[in-house]
């Protein structure tokens, strides 16, 4: 049976076409280092990738709220770890005025000092962080200080963050509860009692009633402190499975798109054969004339 030209040129013409697309996505496997460049090069497997980096996606911002409430807690625990530095202070002044052997002078030197550091708490717990209050909730601010007193002004939202698909945590914390305001004696009236006390020289008050009501001050302040610490733990610890989550789906990642070089290497050669091979025998075709079929 005889074979037409047409025939056996349209083979040929096939046969390069096809040795070229290898030689192709060949060099292209080499050159980009990725076994999936698209998704018809493995549907299945440009499928599961798909899924992969959605996740990688997902991981990446509860590490972002993670880190974000890690930021804002440990602002909060330098605020706190300040003020009961502060009323350690007090303390001290409390105990000394409370002495029958300081003297006006003396009692007034330390009522100057606690009204400083009165002023300081109060500035301390107005602090924010990222643009919003450490301890006033959603309100810009948790203190006002006004001639009657010190008043709570904030407010008692949660502010939470996802750190996981599961896991949702309250970054804030209750400062009018802390603070005592709740109970009807907060620790700025205590502070206030204090240097009225310091005033009328009424050191049976200083020494007896005002330091039992500060150390409770401080008490209720160190508990919200441990709170803090707490949350601020168990968010580190989610931030580091999430880590480890990060990097096992990279790694299933690389698994399913990147090239195996010295595989891509081998296809490559041989994928350069082929075409010298198809274009070899194109180069025959062309010398066969009327008289090869006759």
């Amino acid at each position: 049976m005889r074979i037409s030209t047409q025939h056996v040129w349209q083979s040929t013409l096939e046969s390069v076409n096809s040795a070229g697309a290898k030689q192709s996505n060949a060099r292209d496997l080499i050159v980009s280092g990725r076994r999936i460049n698209r998704a018809s090069d493995d549907p299945a497997a440009a499928a599961r990738s798909s899924q992969l980096r959605a996740s990688m996606q997902a991981v990446e911002q509860y590490e972002r709220a993670g880190q974000d409430a890690v930021a804002f807690m440990n602002a909060q625990d330098r605020s706190l770890q300040t003020v009961l530095d502060r009323m350690s202070r007090v303390e001290e002044l409390t105990i000394e005025m409370a002495s029958d052997t300081m003297t006006p002078r003396g009692r007034d030197v330390a009522v100057v000092e606690i009204t400083e550091i009165r002023s300081q708490m109060i500035a301390i717990m107005n602090e924010s962080h990222g643009g919003k209050s450490l301890f006033g909730g959603f309100q810009q601010s948790a203190l006002t200080d006004d001639p009657g007193g010190v008043t709570f002004t904030g407010d008692n939202g949660q502010v939470l963050r996802r750190v996981a698909g599961d896991q949702v945590v309250q970054v804030n914390i209750d400062a009018q509860e802390m603070l005592g305001f709740s109970s009807g004696t907060s620790v700025f009236d205590v502070l206030d009692n204090i240097i009225a006390n310091a005033g009328s020289a009424d050191v049976a008050a200083l020494g007896g009633i005002r330091l039992e009501e500060l150390e409770a001050a401080r008490n209720k302040i160190g508990a919200g402190l441990g709170l803090v610490g707490t949350r601020t733990s168990r968010v580190e610890e989610t931030l580091g499975d999430l880590a480890e989550s990060s990097v096992s789906l990279q790694t299933f990642v690389a698994d399913l798109e990147d090239a195996d070089i010295v595989e891509a290497s081998i296809a490559m050669s041989e994928a350069n054969l082929a075409y010298e091979a198809a274009l070899a025998a194109s180069a025959q075709i062309n010398r066969v004339t009327l008289l090869n079929y006759l």
